[in-house]
């Protein structure tokens, strides 16, 4: 390790107070003039100012090593340490680490690694006893260095044994968002903590107590809604069976919220409805600024079928079942739910029409090329349908749209 170091320039600038003072001696006792005396000792005086000076600009302060946790069992030792500068602001080039092991059999081992973070992670290491102290480098424009003393040292022990049970890390509760809830809905989510079997929801209400309100043993998220406006805190602890981690730092949202009234959905009549058409209508509810209405079929879920309603609010339903529906009335920051109202829908299929009777053709051989038909009335029937083969071919459909009951089939040739 090449450089210049704080104990060579310390132990040199006490060699020029020691070698000033013997000549300052010789000086009196051979009768020196007092003003020479005197100069000796300014000069000695600026000699060391500029020495501690130059100490204060160009030597790097002493690093100082934080203790990890000791035994470590997972044979990787993370080791952190302050960012070194000089005097005068220059940052540490590189950190010189120096570690000693003794292993079970007594021996020690030097290591030195250099980095130049103010932190080094040592993995993969055996059981065993390590030492660490560190020196700090800063290089210099003319190819030398300055070195600080060393650190600290600082000992950890690699045990291969199982780690005892802890109580898991205080985790890290997120910023809520927005910090003014309109809606009253708030949602909390939280870091996981690898040890930990279940979480405690803590909350405070305008400046109350710590109020435990939720255990959650599953995800790191939680939701509620609120409908008392205030200001609230939350926090949250981490648990096992050992215990209770420290609560994380208190997260805090306004819960401003505007109430309207509940919407009342009248009863649908009639019930049941036999040709599908449904009204809906519902009371008016003072600060709505928009309707919205579900519907649900037979228990399948309900789903949004209209924005924007406005009542009375009338639907058209072909498939038969129960059909249940409710109202949702929106204002600036808050939702209310009408009740539910159902109505059947039995739409009867109608018979089919009697069959019809075609006339004979006459005559039986035509020679023109045209075919007059001609056939009975059926009650009820809106439109008939014409089918032709020919030489005992498949039918086709010659015409769909016959509202009488003749018709005339030309150029047949």
């Amino acid at each position: 390790m090449g450089g210049i170091k704080k104990k060579d320039v310390k132990k040199y600038s006490k060699s020029i107070y020691k070698k000033g003072t013997e000549v300052g001696k010789k000086a009196v006792k051979t009768k020196l003039t007092i003003v020479a005396v005197i100069l000796l000792i300014v000069t000695i005086g600026i000699i060391s100012f500029v020495g501690i000076v130059s100490f204060s600009l160009f030597f790097p302060i002493d690093p100082v090593l934080v203790q990890p946790a000791s035994p470590d069992y997972d044979g990787n030792i993370e080791l952190h340490w302050n960012k070194v500068q000089t005097g005068g602001g220059i940052d540490a080039d590189v950190y010189l680490i120096h570690r000693e092991y003794n292993d079970e059999y007594g021996g020690i081992l030097y290591y030195y690694k250099t980095v130049s973070t103010n932190m080094y992670i040592d993995t993969n290491l055996p059981t065993g006893t390590f030492r660490y102290n560190i020196i700090a480098k800063i290089s210099t424009d003319w190819g030398g260095s300055f070195l600080s003393d060393r650190s600290n040292t600082i000992t950890v022990v690699v045990s291969t044994a199982v780690p005892p049970p802890v109580k898991p890390d205080k985790p890290i509760l997120g910023d809520i968002s927005p910090l003014i809830s309109y809606t009253g809905i708030i949602d909390l989510s939280w870091n996981t903590i690898s040890t930990a079997t279940y979480y405690r929801v803590y909350r405070i209400k305008d400046g109350g107590y710590n109020q435990h309100i939720a255990t959650v043993s599953t995800g790191t998220t939680y939701r509620e809604t609120l409908t008392l406006n205030g200001i609230y805190e939350y926090s949250i602890s981490a648990w096992n069976f050992v215990g209770g981690s420290k609560s994380s730092d208190r997260k805090s949202v306004e819960v401003l919220v505007e109430f309207i009234n509940t919407p009342i959905l009248e009863s649908i009549i009639p019930n049941p409805s036999t040709d599908g058409y449904i009204t809906l209508k519902w009371s008016y509810v003072e600060g709505a600024t928009n309707y919205l209405i579900y519907a649900d079929i037979d228990g399948a879920g309900y789903n949004k079928v209209k924005i924007g309603a406005i009542s009375p609010w009338a639907t058209y339903r072909t498939q038969d079942g129960v059909h249940s529906f409710y109202i949702e009335a929106e204002g600036l920051s808050y939702i209310a739910e009408s009740n539910v109202q159902s109505v059947i829908v039995a739409i009867p299929v109608p018979e089919p029409p009697d069959e019809t009777t075609l006339s004979t053709i006459s005559p039986t051989i035509d020679t023109d090329g045209t075919v007059e038909l001609s056939w009975t009335s059926v009650l009820d029937a809106i439109s008939y349908k014409l089918y032709r083969n020919r030489d005992s071919g498949n039918y086709v459909v010659v015409d769909s749209t016959i509202t009488t009951t003749s018709y005339t089939d030309y150029d047949l040739s």
